[in-house]
């Protein structure tokens, strides 16, 4: 459940600083603040954990997404991240693999949810 918040936490907060710094900037202000706050409170093995999860949150908030989008999101990475992601453990990019997965998967069943019931895009 925390690790949950954690990717939400992330996602939310890049997606809010976003709109004034930038997202690159939003996404590193923001973790940096995460880690820095985590740093004295935690031990190494959790501060890696969460400091990864909120990283690939942030990365989900640097997309274009309305806050419900990326809240869908951040569930849908953390999905993957519990059960793909440990197999993919040597490999680069699996955190940024994720974060696109969660926002693919959410935007695309949008608009399939949209063309099916022919709503008016949003």
């Amino acid at each position: 459940m925390f690790e949950a918040m954690v990717v939400i936490v992330g996602a939310l907060s890049t997606l809010a600083l976003s709109k004034k710094l930038g997202a690159v900037r939003a996404s590193a202000l923001a973790t940096l603040v995460f880690y820095l706050i985590l740093l004295p409170v935690t031990n190494p093995l959790e501060l890696k954990l969460y400091s990864s999860l909120f990283f690939a949150g942030s990365f989900i908030g640097m997309s274009n997404a309305s806050k419900i989008e990326v809240i869908l999101a951040s569930i849908v990475f953390l999905v993957f991240y519990e059960n793909v992601a440990m197999l993919l453990g040597g490999l680069g990019g699996v955190l940024g693999l994720g974060a696109f997965l969660g926002i693919f998967i959410v935007l695309a069943f949008k608009a399939a949810v949209f063309k099916v019931l022919a709503l008016p895009k949003h």
